[in-house]
């Protein structure tokens, strides 16, 4: 992480020239980003932020490299990967995704993970990094608003809201009202895409 955060360091200027001529243009802002961000140094945190570098992170993994992560970085790195909540705090433009088709397509799953730090792969293991959960709140916000930024379409994608393109998932059950464990499991009740339904009961 720290080699990418100083090469968009050292490329500031130009990347503030790049976004200046999109907007004058009336194309998407160009973003910087970094993609698979597990490990991160707790002094490289903050320079998301500063830098305006999107923490660009897929919450399946830590469902899926659980059991890895403590085995090759120990029990203590292990609980500092996936710092979702100290990037946040710093500022970081944060952006979930599934990577698909490496992972499940599911953000259920995903969403899950985020806010038990858990793995039902290994339901037997503690919470990794219990402290940088998020809630469903902020969960979604990173799913939604945060992948539109990424992808430099903030406004246009990533919310509810008329004259928007529509791609959702309606559930069948209120997650607020589930056990996070659970989430995984919530019926799928409809999907909807670019504002057509493809799928309903």
């Amino acid at each position: 992480m720290r080699a990418g955060l100083d090469v968009f360091e050292r490329t500031a200027g130009a990347r503030a020239a790049g976004i200046a001529a999109a907007e004058a243009a009336g194309r998407p802002r160009p973003r910087a980003r970094l993609e698979h961000v597990q490990m991160v140094d707790a002094a490289d945190i903050p320079r998301f932020g500063a830098l305006d570098v999107v923490a660009s992170v897929q919450p399946v993994h830590l469902e899926s490299d659980v059991l890895t992560a403590r085995e090759r970085l120990g029990e203590s790195r292990a609980n500092a990967a996936y710092p979702y909540r100290r990037l946040l705090d710093a500022g970081a433009p944060l952006a979930f995704g599934t990577d698909f088709p490496i992972e499940a397509l599911d953000p259920r799953i995903g969403l899950a993970a985020t806010a038990t730090r858990r793995s039902r792969r290994h339901p037997e293991l503690a919470a990794l990094g219990a402290d940088q959960a998020l809630d469903l709140g902020a969960a979604l916000s990173a799913y939604a608003r945060g992948a539109a930024e990424a992808a430099g379409e903030p406004g246009k994608t990533g919310q509810l809201r008329a004259g928007a393109p529509a791609d959702i998932v309606v559930l069948g059950d209120d997650l607020e009202d589930m056990d996070p464990d659970d989430w995984p499991e919530a019926p799928i009740t409809a999907t909807v895409v670019d504002g057509q339904v493809a799928y309903g009961r």
